[in-house]
């Protein structure tokens, strides 16, 4: 049979001829220099492959197409239902090359293309035997900890402190008990990140290069547990094309249950939880479509407040650091939350960060939709709807990051409220350059969106400005550079936009999301 494969924003053809001993064979040459193709229809749903994802070449100058497990051997093809079958089959342990406890051979299977149909509800904290873990479990598995969350707030109350040192400095029949129990808040912290590694040994799934994860109908589900994409570490830097596909999933946020308080974090502090749905760090060539991510039965609006803010139990839905580059995100859902898609780490994470957000419905996100920091981003025909006096208030939908090259096409913002207008859509986080070509906010055309850009960008330079000039410190190089919505780049591959706001919505809600691709078992 023939199969099509989109490449670089072009299309080729490939034989794949399925052999009666199971082995998928390609004939596709993913080192061919691919033909032109012809613009697409209008707002078609892409089923392969587009955008950055299709544009990947390795380090030997070679173009790859994003392929996942495209060539699996029979061996290599899986039906999961729980958290060890799921691993199992990350590891490739049906592979003729696995042996379990040689790392060499173990990598080598890993290595292998692999293809995963994910059926039903899968729990990260899953024991087995109908156990799972809570935070207590946390406590002494793997690892022993003396972590108590509890403890851990009181451990901040300066006041109690004081009297508990004042009580050991005073002597007497209290003073041991008293310093026991300063100690064993002084430990709290350090015992924290043990907790927390505790935890992450449970609820992560590393997924390795060469896969394709596919969920099954409707109800395909990961709870309490998170996907790394971390394939340089995973391979010990012996590949650079991760080559992951994600597909018709739903994320439910897992919960932290030992965030950190941050009292420097903004003005007045935050909570700052450890875990995303899924965290692509130094991978390049990965499609994540037509998933669901939200923070499900647990948002965080619902925890108690502490220090003035709700306890946040929930980090990303989907966070892109660590250098990934050549990624395309498509049709998903990202619903009720609020530090929603961080792309770059920190003002030092640099990479090349080429990214194609297509298709895609922010639904309540109260920020980070995304937040941009490096890269080359493309964000096209997304539907953004919110509103500023809800439980999800938002801040802002577009963060312009440190040196970030943002273009926005063609995407809707409705967004309600009484402090609701264009300036919600973009916000200033040391980025200078931001352009917009007929995008929408609440049913006309953003007209302004440009020059609200440019504003904010150069309202933050003086600011900066100013308190290095009054501080005597130098000014940064990103408050000096050119604030602009000219691109120094355009999108190498063919596409479209939507021409109305009616055309983007309905593209958007007929398509985007978990459940809507009709993928069965094998």
């Amino acid at each position: 049979m023939f199969k099509t494969v989109i490449g670089t924003g072009r299309l080729r053809t490939c034989a794949v001829a399925i052999a009666l001993s199971g082995m998928v064979l390609s004939g596709c040459d993913n080192s061919q220099q691919p033909v032109e193709e012809a613009a697409p229809p209008d707002l078609q749903v892409k089923t392969a492959p587009f955008g950055w994802a299709a544009q990947y070449q390795n380090t030997d100058g070679k173009f790859y197409a994003t392929t996942g497990g495209e060539g699996a051997h029979a061996n290599s093809i899986y039906v999961v239902t729980s958290r060890q079958e799921l691993k199992d089959a990350l590891n490739n342990i049906r592979s003729s090359l696995y042996i379990a406890g040689d790392a060499d051979a173990e990598l080598k299977a890993k290595l292998e293309p692999k293809v995963i149909y994910w059926q039903g509800t899968i729990r990260g904290d899953d024991l087995g035997n109908g156990r799972y873990a809570d935070a207590e479990y946390y406590k002494t598995k793997p690892n022993k900890t003396t972590f108590d969350f509890d403890l851990y707030v009181k451990a901040f109350d300066q006041d109690y402190m004081a009297q508990l040192k004042a009580t050991v400095d005073a002597g007497g029949t209290d003073a041991a008990a008293a310093s026991a129990e300063l100690s064993l808040l002084k430990k709290q912290n350090g015992q924290r990140s043990q907790y927390a590694n505790n935890q992450k040994a449970q609820i992560q799934f590393q997924v390795p290069p060469n896969t394709t994860l596919l969920g099954v109908g409707s109800d395909a589900k990961l709870v309490e547990g998170y996907l790394s994409l971390n394939t340089l570490s995973q391979t010990f830097g012996k590949t650079d094309n991760s080559n992951i596909i994600i597909r018709n999933i739903t994320f439910q946020a897992p919960r932290d249950f030992a965030p950190a308080w941050d009292a420097g974090d903004g003005d007045k502090g935050n909570w700052n939880a450890r875990y995303d749905s899924v965290s692509i760090n130094a991978s390049k060539n990965v499609w994540v479509d037509h998933c669901t991510f939200t923070d499900g039965e647990y948002p965080d609006h619902l925890e108690p407040v502490l220090f003035g803010k709700h306890i946040q139990r929930h980090d990303g839905l989907l966070d892109i650091e660590d250098g990934a580059d050549y990624l395309t995100i498509s049709y998903n859902i990202f619903a009720q939350h609020d530090k929603t898609v961080l792309i770059g780490s920190g003002d030092g994470d640099k990479g090349e960060y080429r990214i194609t957000f297509e298709g895609n419905l922010w639904d309540n996100s109260v920020q980070r939709s995304p937040r941009v920091r490096f890269g080359q981003v493309h964000l096209l025909n997304n539907y953004h709807r919110g509103a500023t006096d809800t439980n999800y208030p938002i801040l802002y939908a577009i963060g312009m990051g440190f040196d970030s090259s943002i273009l926005s096409e063609s995407n809707v913002f409705n967004f309600q409220g009484g402090s609701a207008d264009e300036k919600l859509i973009v916000g200033a986080y040391k980025g200078s350059k931001f352009k917009d070509n007929g995008s929408w906010f609440n049913g006309n055309p953003a007209s302004n969106l440009n020059q609200i850009a440019l504003d904010k960008c150069n309202a933050l330079q003086e600011t900066e400005k100013a308190a290095a000039t009054s501080s005597g410190k130098a000014v940064p190089a990103w408050a000096l550079e050119t604030c602009t919505n000219e691109l120094e780049w355009s999108p190498p591959y063919v596409y479209s936009v939507g021409k109305s706001i009616a055309v983007v919505e309905k593209y958007v809600l007929e398509n985007a999301g978990s459940g809507k691709l009709d993928i069965s078992l094998p």
